[in-house]
């Protein structure tokens, strides 16, 4: 019984081998598969990541400049906390568009 074990692994490896020959000759391997994509797909992925980047430079801004003016309103500070958050919502875009570009390196690698 070991013996067809043996033979029927042979013939499998065999079989396996033959089939990764065919799918090289006519182009159909693993690799040539990934790369049969829409031409349209690397501009889907482009303008997400542009819409991504836009978002994330714009939202802590904004949401700065709300907050700071809705404190300099109710404290009556003139500018100050204006400014402060501002400043501060100028950081969290960088720290945010730093994060970002980062994931997307790690997924192009």
């Amino acid at each position: 019984m070991s013996k067809t074990k043996i033979e029927d692994e042979r013939l499998s490896e065999d079989e396996k081998k033959s089939e990764n020959e065919k799918n090289n000759e006519s182009g159909k391997n693993g690799e040539s598969e990934k790369n049969n994509k829409p031409i349209y797909a690397g501009a889907f992925v482009a303008i997400t990541f542009i819409s991504q980047l836009g978002m994330t430079i714009i939202t802590p801004i904004v949401l700065g400049v709300l907050a700071g003016n809705w404190l300099d309103n109710k404290l009556g500070t003139g500018n100050i906390f204006f400014g402060i958050f501002f400043v501060l919502g100028i950081a969290g875009a960088v720290f945010g568009v730093y994060k970002l570009i980062t994931v997307i390196w790690k997924k192009m690698d």
